[in-house]
């Protein structure tokens, strides 16, 4: 079957189809030579290019998401870390405090404390001035004695002169 072609140069072509697609099918030096004319070469390598871009990207969008989920476990990770100091942290707060209220406590004894030894020596001069009162009488009790002694031996002296 002719087929007319109209070129763009105006010249008019008569074309055999079944002859044309025969040539197409089997003649492969023909076919990429039409191929070439038609740009499906150019056509064919940038799909094979797209293809390939499309492909790194796919392989890079994985190891994406492989470090998305790495950063996600790590973040898992970190948040029972920061559980775990929490935890921590609110012990050592309530051991501080345990040891402020042990801390009042021994401060009150230290200062029951100061007060019985200021009582002690405040007891401790009273019973030294005592003491020291005591050995005053008990000297003047000596003296008296002599005294005492004298006298008596002057009125038994006395007494006996009698």
């Amino acid at each position: 079957m002719l087929r007319p072609w109209l070129l763009a140069n105006g010249t008019k072509l008569s074309v055999d189809m079944d002859k044309l697609l025969r040539l197409l099918r089997e003649d492969e030096e023909f076919r990429l030579a039409v191929m070439g004319l038609l740009g499906i070469m150019d056509i064919q390598s940038g799909i094979k290019q797209l293809v390939s871009a499309i492909a790194r990207l796919a392989e890079s969008q994985g190891k994406s998401v492989n470090a998305m989920q790495g950063m996600t476990k790590g973040e898992e990770r970190i948040t029972e870390m920061l559980g775990k100091v929490t935890d921590t942290l609110a012990k050592i707060d309530e051991a501080i405090m345990n040891l402020a209220e042990t801390l009042g406590r021994d401060i009150d004894m230290v200062e029951r404390i100061v007060k019985a030894q200021e009582g002690l020596g405040e007891a401790v001069k009273q019973l030294v001035e005592a003491q020291r009162n005591t050995w005053e009488v008990v000297g003047q009790v000596r003296s008296d004695e002599g005294e005492v002694l004298s006298l008596l031996r002057q009125s038994i002296e006395s007494q006996g002169r009698l």
